[in-house]
């Protein structure tokens, strides 16, 4: 699933290589932590090409193929979103909502994702950042 982040028409987000960051701070089972630690996070390195920056900043980070957009409003340097992705492991839905900050060529906010499986709700809350660090290779 891929990880929503935003800019506006007055402020388009910048295409090339960003590294990425979310680390799961916390995990409910219906609504109770079971305790689990998480591993620290590992930093990632996303291409953003020129041709899904011109998509808008609402679509940019989206993958379509495997996520439903719900809405995406974005406003004065702030995005909330939501997304509703089938599970790679089950049939479930996950859906997403992430909320934070944006700049051209960076973002920073919290992610909650909800999955229900056999009457069980998990919910995993992360926080989520990434910064430009320059253009993407040649063939991404």
């Amino acid at each position: 699933m891929s990880l929503a982040a935003a800019g506006s028409a007055a402020t388009p987000i910048t295409a090339g290589r960003r590294i990425v960051t979310n680390q799961i701070e916390a995990a409910l089972f219906d609504g109770r932590s079971d305790g689990t630690s998480f591993p620290t996070a590992r930093p990632r390195s996303v291409c953003l090409a020129s041709v899904d920056a011109a998509k808008g900043p609402e679509l940019a980070f989206s993958d379509l193929r495997q996520c439903r957009v719900l809405r995406t409003p974005v406003s004065g340097g702030a995005f909330s979103f939501e997304t509703e992705c089938k599970a790679t492991s089950s049939d479930d839905l996950i859906v997403t909502r992430s909320a934070g900050r944006y700049a051209a060529d960076s973002y920073v906010g919290t992610s909650t994702s909800m999955q229900r499986r056999a009457g069980l709700r998990t919910e995993m809350r992360s926080p989520m950042e990434a910064k430009r660090v320059g253009n993407c290779s040649a063939g991404k």
